[in-house]
Parts: C-alpha cells; structure tokens; sequence
C-alpha cells in the first residue's frame, strides 16, 4: 500500500521518513497484526478490520516498520530522477486510527442509525488508471454508522434526528469497507452496500463552509 506520510517517531536520521511525501509499504499476507484505535468507543457489529482485505483508499492507519527503511534515487543521489527519494519499508503492524471527514448527507435512517454521506472535497480518491492522468473526482458515497455513544452538536435536536438531507456535516471516526449489514437506501443514490464510518462524533457546519 502507499502512505501519504503525516507523523512517526524521531529516527537517527532525521529524514529518513520524509513527513508529506507518499512512502510504499510492503503488507507480507502473514504475520501482520491488526487492530483499531478505538479506546472506549464501542465500533458498531459487522464492521472489521483483521486483515489486508479490509485496506480502503482514504483511511487513516497507523502502521510499525519492520526491518529497516529503504530510500533510493531522489535530489542529491546519482540517481537521474529529480524529487523526492522513493521510500519504502516492510510492516507488521498496522492500526486503523479515525479520520475527520467533511461533506453532505445524501440520506438518512434514523431506525437503523446510518446515514449516507458524501464527502467534500473527495476524500476517497484511488489512483488514476492512467499514467501521468489526473484520478477521476466522482462522488463517492458513504454509509455512517452512529451509536449510543456517538455525540451531535450543532443539531436540534442533537441526534440523528437532527439531521437533513444536504446538511454539511463534519465527521470523525474510523473508515471501513462494506459490511454486510448497512445497505442504505440513498435518494438520487439507489440501494446499495456502501463503505461505512462508525462516527465517533457529527458537527453540525451551518452557514457558509470554507472547506469547499
């Protein structure tokens, strides 16, 4: 998998994990462990992350290196290719940490506490197909997850109930791939399995919004 590098622990070498910079990380199919970052958050039934499988663009991970960490080519090498060093290492590790993730509710019910939404600007952007090609900017929708133990501010009342359809809403917690459980039914969206949040916490964003 590819990182976009945010933080990580002071090396010897200062630059050695350059922070911004996409990193490859090797993902061995043995010997990895997996976990989520949830602390006392209670993560809805059907949502998993145990294995390579559950790997979505746009989550947020936290991931050990194994072995050492290898730079080639880059500024300064005698490498012909100019930028950045290519960076790569071998995990054993990797933790799903949540994300805060700005958009707009596509659809709501409230019976089955979930909600579609769909990020703004996109969040979940794979790769362009294309060499050297932009990637495609289409809607991607989403289903969130809420519990008993996921707060609401800026909402009346301040629950699901609360909520609209085309509320800007601001969300933080942990990005799954489609259980098996949340099909949503989305106006203008249809009936689908969609990737899941189980949301930790939705804020309201009334008025004008500078994100986008």
């Amino acid at each position: 998998m590819d990182l976009i590098l945010q933080q990580g622990l002071a090396t010897p070498t200062p630059n050695i994990l350059p922070f911004g910079q996409r990193v490859t990380v090797t993902v061995p199919p043995n010997g990895v462990t997996y976990a989520v970052d949830s602390g006392n958050f209670m993560i809805p039934s059907g949502l998993s992350f145990a294995s390579s499988g559950d790997l979505l663009v746009g989550q947020e991970v936290s991931v050990g290196v194994q072995g050492s960490v290898t730079t080639t080519g880059g500024l300064g090498s005698s490498s012909p290719w100019a930028g950045p060093a290519a960076t790569s290492f071998t995990t054993n590790s990797i933790t799903l940490e949540p994300s805060q993730i700005t958009g707009s509710v596509t659809g709501i019910d409230a019976s089955m506490l979930m909600f579609g939404f769909n990020p703004n600007p996109n969040y979940f952007v794979p790769p362009s197909t294309t060499a050297s090609a932009p990637p495609t900017l289409s809607p991607f929708n989403l289903t969130v997850q809420v519990t008993a133990g996921t707060t609401f501010t800026n909402f009346t009342p301040d629950s699901i109930s609360g909520l609209a359809v085309n509320d800007v809403v601001s969300i933080e917690g942990w990005a799954f791939l489609a259980p098996s459980n949340n099909n949503l039914c989305q106006p203008g969206v249809g009936c689908a399995v969609y990737p899941a949040i189980a949301a930790e916490a939705v804020v309201g964003r009334p008025g004008p919004t500078p994100l986008f």
